[in-house]
């Protein structure tokens, strides 16, 4: 309570703290996300502190995820990465959705399994688990 901007100062010894010191008891400069345990994963460094961020994300209250940025920023490469190290840290199931078969080397260097599906291809969806109104113009079995 004393740090705190409130001019009520609970502590008895009266001492001269130049402004350095006293930054330290202001808790408002970094937040910091790190979680020890086998499941954490690597997500990067805190921009402020340079201190590690390490996440289990089954731990939180919401372990979905998203990645942002412009053209050419890396989040293919920070996808992989995180599927990687969830792979070798995690006995976490892995299931990605990629459409432009971007992460297929991936799949096949970790021994997963890569599952095609499209009209021309060998692999097939149960057609009973097809809505029939999924496409208004074409056949939704073939889509």
């Amino acid at each position: 309570m004393s740090s705190l901007p409130l001019a009520d100062c609970q502590i008895n010894i009266q001492r001269g703290l130049t402004t350095s010191s006293t930054a330290i008891f202001v808790p408002f400069t970094t937040q910091e996300l790190f979680q020890e345990g086998d499941g954490s994963l690597y997500y990067g460094l805190n921009a402020l502190s340079n201190n590690l961020i390490m996440v289990d994300r089954l731990r939180l209250k919401n372990p979905n995820g998203m990645i942002l940025g412009t053209p050419g920023s890396g989040k293919l490469f920070a996808a992989k990465r995180e599927i990687a190290n969830a792979f070798l840290a995690t006995d976490d199931d892995i299931i990605v959705c990629d459409p432009e078969s971007e992460y297929t080397a991936l799949v096949n260097r970790l021994d997963g399994q890569v599952i095609k599906i499209s009209p021309s291809s060998t692999q097939y969806i149960n057609p009973m688990d097809i809505n029939l109104n999924y496409s208004e113009e074409d056949n939704p079995v073939a889509l």
